[in-house]
């Protein structure tokens, strides 16, 4: 079957990039590798402390994956299918 990520043209894992998440390291070097602001990247992760705290403390707009219940104020989905049609909440 097709994954979501297959469709992306930029993947960037923490221990290829040789920093691993929440450093602040982690978020320059991909800003860098893509020529982009920090506002202007999106993280979707499942961990509150590496992805969602990490990219936002680096200025980055996050989107926690949660596949359990739901019960934060934080921008969330469920599945990453959802992303295509996310709307913030």
């Amino acid at each position: 079957g097709i994954h979501p990520l297959d469709e992306l043209d930029h993947v960037f894992c923490s221990s290829v990039v040789g920093f691993p998440k929440p450093r602040p390291e982690f978020f320059v070097h991909v800003s860098r590798a893509l020529g982009l602001q920090p506002n202007e990247l999106l993280m979707v992760g499942d961990s509150l402390e590496n992805d969602i705290e990490g990219a936002r403390a680096a200025g980055w707009q996050a989107i926690w994956i949660q596949r359990g219940s739901a019960a934060h104020d934080l921008s969330f989905i469920t599945q990453l299918t959802e992303l295509a049609t996310f709307d913030e909440r």
